[in-house]
């Protein structure tokens, strides 16, 4: 009977183990190559990069944070197009390649500011493309539109340095950038009510003038009236300011081609 009563006490410490053990198991949280653990709570922050820790619910919360690289896309093409230092309408696709800074400080300000978008490409595009388009306007302000064809390289760099200050704040790390588009924005693509746009088009009309050798007066008969508030433009180009060399036949016969 003593016997007995010791393999049920030995059963019992067993199991009570094996239950201690699953509990643990299922209460531990493992920080992994990918992803990082921010735990708060009782005992305060703790940023677990290595390794792992126990999360007890109601006395602490875990917030994982993606570690992986993500590439955010970003296109600017007819109305939201880059306008450059020559006043000309720039389509551009630019993809950034962005993670979290691997410190405790950088995954720390990651959880803080950005939570769980760090698993979302689209959620995390959202919240700092402001960030992103107005680098690349601030850059593209600051060259022609053939500046940045020549320098496509020295136009990349100027844009990665202009947004990499601003992803520190998100504890984010700017890898690197890539220009995978570059165009003239369409004609067609123009809205002539916008007040940026028609000094571009009187630059293009110019290089119609000058491929096809027709005078101002025999261009402006071919146009409709729709388009004077261009003509005004243009005309004050030719009088008042410098034209820049940018004869792109192929684009201005689209251009008359479309509205002749």
């Amino acid at each position: 009977m003593v016997m007995g009563s010791f393999f049920i006490i030995l059963g019992s410490f067993a199991v009570f183990l094996i239950l201690v053990g699953l509990t643990i198991a299922k209460l531990y949280k493992r920080a992994t190559r990918e992803t990082a653990l921010v735990k708060t709570g009782a005992g305060g922050k703790r940023v677990i990069i290595e390794g792992g820790a126990i999360i007890l619910p109601l006395l602490h919360e875990c917030s994982p944070i993606n570690m992986k690289t993500l590439r955010l896309e970003v296109r600017r093409n007819g109305d939201w197009a880059l306008i450059t230092k020559d006043r000309m309408r720039v389509d551009v696709g630019v993809e950034f390649y962005v993670s979290v800074n691997a410190t405790e400080e950088g995954i720390a300000r990651a959880a803080q500011t950005l939570g769980n978008r760090t698993f979302f490409v689209d959620q995390l595009r959202e919240m700092i493309e402001g960030k992103l388009v107005d680098g690349l306007r601030s850059v593209a302000a600051r060259m022609t539109m053939d500046e940045l064809h020549e320098n496509c390289s020295d136009f990349v760099q100027e844009v990665q340095n202009a947004v990499s200050s601003d992803f520190l704040k998100n504890g984010l790390e700017l890898e690197s950038v890539s220009l995978t588009a570059l165009d003239q924005t369409p004609f067609e693509a123009l809205d002539e009510n916008n007040a940026f746009n028609p000094q571009a088009n009187s630059h293009y009309f110019i290089c119609f003038m000058y491929v096809h050798g027709r005078s101002f007066s025999e261009f402006l008969s071919l146009l409709s009236v729709k388009h004077s508030v261009l003509f005004f433009s243009l005309k004050l180009d030719v009088m008042f300011f410098s034209i820049p060399a940018v004869c792109c036949y192929a684009l201005c016969s689209q251009y008359m081609l479309h509205y002749l």
